[in-house]
C-alpha cells in the first residue's frame, strides 16, 4: 500500500545510502514497477536491473542487466535459478 511517490523516494534514499557507503547502487525493476510505481524521471542517474521473462524486454527504459528467466540451470546450483544478460555499451 505504498504510493508510487513513496516507492520512488524509498528507492532514492536506498541508492543514496549505498553510494555514501562507497558502493554503486543499482535498481531492480520490472514492467509494472516502471509503469505504475516509479517516477522514472527521478531515477535516471542509476542503472537498472530489469526482470522480464518475455522473448524481448518490454521496457522503453534503459537497463544494465536483463533478467530473462527464473527457470535456468547452472552447475553448482540445485534447482532452478535466475539467468541474466549484462548489456555492455561500447
Amino acid at each position: 500500500s505504498v504510493s508510487g511517490e513513496q516507492f520512488t523516494e524509498n528507492t532514492l534514499m536506498f541508492c543514496s545510502l549505498i553510494s555514501e557507503a562507497g558502493y554503486k547502487p543499482m535498481i531492480y525493476s520490472n514492467m509494472l514497477w516502471e509503469a505504475f510505481q516509479f517516477d522514472m524521471s527521478k531515477l535516471v542517474k542509476y542503472p537498472f536491473w530489469y526482470a522480464d521473462y518475455e522473448l524481448k524486454p518490454q521496457t522503453p527504459y534503459k537497463y544494465k542487466y536483463w533478467q530473462y528467466t527464473n527457470e535456468g540451470y547452472v552447475d553448482g546450483i540445485s534447482g532452478r535459478t535466475d539467468l541474466d544478460i549484462e548489456i555492455i555499451e561500447r
